[in-house]
């Protein structure tokens, strides 16, 4: 496996020794098991807390829009409301950086209208309401990248198989 990509972990825990080896996302499924089964306050919190499936994300990300060999994003349903356009961009943005195959997950309006094909004040009207809704934050001047809540929102659109937020 040395050489492949394979994800190797090792947990020692109040005397308790366990391995994982694989592929990144068995690695990760073993690792959650094992936490549950060694200590139960775990698996009560993790039905609480939010951890995004990023392979399950890009793989549903995938019908709405692709990503080209110089990383830039194409998106495949240009005919969708301007805060779905910019959402599953800002949703890609911030999984490709969570994946390591972007910088960062912020995103300019100007980008953001190229890639989503809207308008500048198309853009800017959506992204105003966005934040308002909470589905973005702002993070600088010009400068904009999908919340928790945002995240979200979006894995439920695209699990539900419709459009609309």
């Amino acid at each position: 496996m040395e050489g492949d990509g394979a994800l190797k972990v090792t947990i020692e825990w109040r005397g308790i020794r366990h391995e994982a080896e694989g592929e990144v996302d068995e690695v990760v499924r073993e690792v959650l098991r094992f936490l549950k089964g060694v200590c139960p306050t775990y698996e009560l919190a993790s039905k609480l807390l939010f951890a995004p499936d990023y392979a399950q994300l890009m793989d549903s990300l995938s019908k709405f829009l692709n990503i080209t060999q110089d990383g830039d994003m194409v998106l495949l349903k240009s005919y969708m409301p301007a805060d779905q356009s910019m959402g599953l961009v800002l949703l890609c943005a911030h999984v490709l950086s969570k994946l390591g195959m972007r910088e960062d997950d912020e995103m300019s309006i100007e980008e953001l209208k190229r890639l989503t094909g809207k308008s500048d004040k198309t853009v800017r009207n959506a992204l105003t309401q966005m934040t308002k809704d909470g589905t973005v934050e702002r993070t600088g001047r010009g400068s904009y990248r999908i919340t928790n809540l945002g995240i979200m929102r979006m894995k439920e659109m695209l699990e539900s198989g419709q459009e609309g937020m």
